[in-house]
């Protein structure tokens, strides 16, 4: 009788899981490989792809822009100030540049802090990407945007971040602009802005750059599942006032992201994730500490199945 109730748990069990399990692909952006590395600038400001002929670009369509076609279905284009199109307004430039933060400056403004050779995106990867801007209601708004070309909406489950080289060198050093350091009080926050199709903000998640005297200074993880599906994404700069002056924020606001993870929708749909569940069987049972069991005991037990995936079932 023993048994019989343990199959049956178990078989309940891998009904329910099935009905949890994850309905989406996880696609990321690494902006690797021939086609990214052509958008990276000669020259980290003033270049021809982020500046034109200095002043930007006149048209939309000539503007520097970019799409993930066929795997995240991002996308992005420098935003419009002033009649033309320039890095200097804003947008999501990629980039393989870096520097340490002692000679980090607008001429090294697509760099992160690093002096040694070697690859330094995250996971060691070549590319990743800088974003400059924020709203500054006084001054205008440059949020680097990102929207989806398929026109659908997604939930972008992840990125990391990592500050830059000119940002590192204004708020540990300080420069023209930032005359006063870093301090225990200073509070810097990257803020991620989702909006629906109809343009409506949804809500805003934030991860602290600079709080209690500490700051990011490799690649970090920022989690943005719970902003649901959006349309559309803009990041923006909370700081406190040791980081503002009198024409808005005293230190560039420029971040490095990379790894852009978006859920996207399985070819198939849930129908074949099920079929899949009702073809699979218990190869293996483990306690929480991964010690094999003969059975499922009381509590936590992690099942592997056939079908290579391992559940998490409770007795």
């Amino acid at each position: 009788m023993k048994k019989f109730y343990t199959v049956a748990f178990l078989a309940l069990g891998v009904i329910l899981s099935s009905s949890a399990q994850e309905d989406y692909d996880l696609k990321v952006l690494t902006f690797e490989g021939e086609k990214w590395s052509a958008l990276i600038d000669n020259v980290q400001s003033g270049g021809p792809l982020l500046y034109g002929e200095g002043y930007g670009f006149y048209t939309e369509e000539d503007a520097y822009k970019w799409y993930d076609e066929g795997n995240t279905e991002l996308s992005s284009t420098i935003n419009n100030s002033w009649g033309s199109w320039c890095y200097w307004s804003g947008g999501v430039a990629v980039s393989n540049y870096y520097t340490s933060y002692e000679e980090g400056n607008n001429t090294t403004q697509l760099g992160i802090d690093y002096n040694k050779d070697g690859n330094h995106g995250y996971d060691n990867s070549s590319n990743f990407a800088v974003c400059f801007g924020y709203n500054d209601p006084s001054f205008g708004d440059s949020r680097p945007v990102f929207t989806f070309g398929d026109g659908n909406e997604h939930v972008i489950d992840h990125l990391y971040v990592n500050t830059t080289a000119y940002f590192l060198h204004s708020v540990i050093l300080g420069d023209a602009f930032q005359s006063t350091t870093m301090s225990d009080n200073t509070k810097a926050y990257l803020l991620a802005e989702g909006y629906n199709s109809n343009g409506d903000i949804i809500d805003t998640l934030s991860i602290a750059v600079i709080e209690k005297g500490t700051i990011i200074r490799d690649w970090t993880k920022f989690d943005l599942s719970s902003l649901g599906k959006i349309a559309t994404l803009k990041l923006d700069w909370k700081v406190s006032d040791d980081l503002i002056g009198q024409y808005g924020m005293t230190c560039p606001a420029y971040i490095a992201i990379d790894n852009v993870a978006v859920r996207m929708p399985k070819a198939d749909g849930v129908a074949t994730v099920a079929a899949n569940d009702a073809n699979a069987t218990v190869v293996a049972i483990y306690d929480a500490n991964g010690q094999q069991l003969t059975e499922m005991q009381s509590g936590l037990n992690i099942v592997k199945m056939s079908d290579g995936t391992v559940r998490k079932l409770f007795k």
